[in-house]
């Protein structure tokens, strides 16, 4: 009878905390590789005030969370990205629940800022720093290469790292940036 009154809580409180909103699929009429994908919501009640937006997709009777973003405005969508190569003919099914999540929790990408940057991650990995805070060019090199405002390092999605800054001979490189400073000669401007 424990067990019974149990296992009832159990199924009960799952319910109160993940309720599925909405059910559908994704049929491919040509082959995919990493498809980005916006399901619009304008016939679904999707409340968030007492909890967060969920997808999963159902690969063999299994739930697997996907990171979605959610559109709102006058037409509200979900987004997501289908990973991998998906092949024609192939019919994807999803669920759209909310759970008792904070936004933190279901988020893909992290974002954290300290006094000289701002510092994109997934989980613990780096993605890239957007450097806010000037950086000198090495010692007696001319102060005029002295930067901010640019991303370094971009990583890869294998970890390497993609950009440089201050090449021996380039100072003026900062990983993706934009124009650097007025150029003058010895005659003039």
């Amino acid at each position: 009878m424990k067990i019974v009154v149990l296992s009832a809580l159990i199924l009960i409180t799952q319910t109160l905390f993940a309720q599925q909103i909405l059910k559908f699929s994704v049929e491919f009429t040509e082959d995919r590789i990493n498809t980005p994908v916006s399901v619009p919501l304008n016939r679904v009640n999707y409340n968030t005030d007492n909890g967060t937006l969920a997808l999963y997709e159902i690969i063999n009777d299994k739930e697997t969370a996907l990171p979605c973003q959610l559109e709102t405005g006058h037409s509200a969508r979900l987004w997501f990205l289908l990973n991998d190569e998906t092949p024609k003919g192939t019919v994807r099914d999803f669920i759209l629940k909310t759970e008792e999540k904070t936004a933190t929790e279901n988020a893909a990408v992290s974002l954290k800022k300290d006094s000289e940057d701002l510092c994109f991650q997934v989980g613990d990995k780096t993605i890239l720093k957007y450097r806010h805070a000037v950086t000198l060019p090495p010692k007696g090199v001319d102060p005029l290469y002295k930067r901010s405002g640019y991303i370094h390092p971009l990583t890869s999605p294998g970890g390497k790292v993609l950009t440089r800054i201050q090449a021996p001979d380039h100072y003026h490189h900062y990983g993706i940036w934009g124009h650097g400073p007025k150029p003058t000669s010895a005659t003039g401007p």
